[in-house]
């Protein structure tokens, strides 16, 4: 997804997501497999970052220099299509600069925004570090029909913990996929355009709907592409409902 400058003074509008460096405010990243059981404390934090332990598992651990440690969960339905940055980085393995992605990885096209920036929204830095990690891992989630699915939350103990949900608007039995570019720029764009200081603490909030990839089950079956139908997206505190 690429996108436009757009002024934030604008409540709906469209963009084309262009994809550009993000500014690393990591200090280090502990990787987890999707199958590693999970301790006490791990247990503890998914409960204060609202997260469904049936639904996700702890991707990774990112260690920030302001010392406010974000915990990346994510969706049992993502797939990634090739190591993340931080896997390649921690081998030694050179990465190619400005490199693309797949049509997994960037699986949605334009997007309306909307403002859902409030008091109680999430603070902008688990919005950037939503941003971060979709341009860090490459690859794409399944959306249900109809109803909100939680795809990624970046928790940490600052609270007003971030999450991406989406929902497909995709009719029958067919499936659509948003990647992780695509949240990386949706992230990124919705802080830079919607972000607001309350009581000293800058928060943003976003939602919209865009076309994206659809096809039939099984969803990585390279022959059944049909063509994009439209999701429903949006960026909010783990306490706000949809």
């Amino acid at each position: 997804m690429f996108s436009a400058k757009i002024l934030a003074a604008f409540a709906a509008i469209s963009s084309i997501a262009q994809g550009s460096p993000l500014p690393d405010t990591d200090t280090g990243v502990d990787m987890f497999k999707r199958d590693a059981p999970l301790d006490a404390r791990d247990v503890e934090l998914a409960n204060l970052h609202k997260v469904n332990l049936t639904q996700m598992y702890k991707h990774s651990v990112h260690r920030r220099n302001d010392g406010d440690h974000v915990t990346i969960w994510v969706n049992r339905s993502f797939r990634p299509t090739e190591e993340s940055e931080v896997d390649l980085e921690a081998r030694g393995v050179r990465l190619v600069a400005n490199k693309g992605g797949s049509g997994d990885t960037d699986a949605c096209k334009h997007s309306s925004f909307r403002t859902r920036t409030g008091p109680n929204g999430p603070f902008t830095g688990g919005l950037l570090q939503l941003s971060q990690w979709g341009n860090d891992n490459r690859g794409s989630f399944l959306t249900s029909n109809n109803d909100w699915t939680d795809l990624v939350i970046a928790g940490s103990n600052s609270g007003s913990n971030a999450k991406f949900a989406a929902r497909s608007k995709a009719a029958g039995n067919f499936i659509s996929r948003v990647g992780t570019f695509d949240i990386r720029d949706l992230a990124r764009d919705t802080e830079r355009m919607f972000k607001q200081q309350f009581d000293g603490r800058w928060r943003a909030a976003g939602e919209g709907t865009m076309p994206c990839a659809t096809n039939t089950f099984p969803w990585n079956s390279p022959i059944n592409i049909i063509g994009d139908r439209d999701m429903d997206w949006s960026i909010l505190g783990t306490s706000t409902r949809v």
